[in-house]
């Protein structure tokens, strides 16, 4: 059956749940720079995107940090510099927009060394936090957390809390 909703059929009076909305956040792509990401497209393709990405004004942002791509620590990966130098530049773009920015380390989508050795793990993700803030002044960057979807079957408890207690121990140092 076909039902016709029309503005007569609606509720006359909004409900409203929240007074008033702190904000929202985004998700940034930290490869939107590097070559992995539409390499069929010829460099400048996205002349507007970070226009775009300025007029979204979200007020959190979380960007991936993944321990393979950004530093090659599985060796498959020779682009690691270009995809480092993507990841700084789109936290740079987080950074103009004013947001607060939460690196996330990504564990949980691939077998990382952070599952195996989480020390050193934590230490090359460690390093690239302080790069961020000490070397290129991003100091929008308040958050650093361990693993997208820790709830998933991918890490263990254990691995979670000794990732977290080795990032804590790496940061502190």
């Amino acid at each position: 059956a076909t039902v016709e909703v029309t503005k007569h059929e609606l509720p006359l009076e909004p409900i409203v749940l929240f007074p008033s909305l702190g904000g929202y956040g985004a998700q940034f792509n930290h490869h939107l720079y590097a070559p992995i990401t539409q390499p069929w497209m010829p460099p400048g393709s996205y002349v507007d995107v970070e226009e775009k990405v300025k007029e979204l004004q979200p007020q959190l942002v979380r960007i991936f940090y993944n321990d393979n791509w950004e530093e090659n620590i599985d060796g498959t990966h020779p682009e690691w510099r270009d995809n480092y130098a993507s990841f700084v530049k789109v936290v740079q773009l987080a950074q103009a927009t004013g947001e607060t920015i939460d690196v996330n380390y990504q564990v949980v989508a691939n077998i990382t060394s952070g599952k195996r050795t989480p020390e050193v793990a934590m230490h090359a993700f460690a390093n690239a936090l302080e790069d961020l803030v000490t070397n290129y002044h991003l100091t929008n960057v308040q958050w650093a957390t361990v693993a997208n979807e820790p709830n998933s079957t991918a890490l263990s408890l254990d691995q979670l809390i000794a990732l977290n207690r080795a990032l804590h121990n790496e940061l502190v140092a």
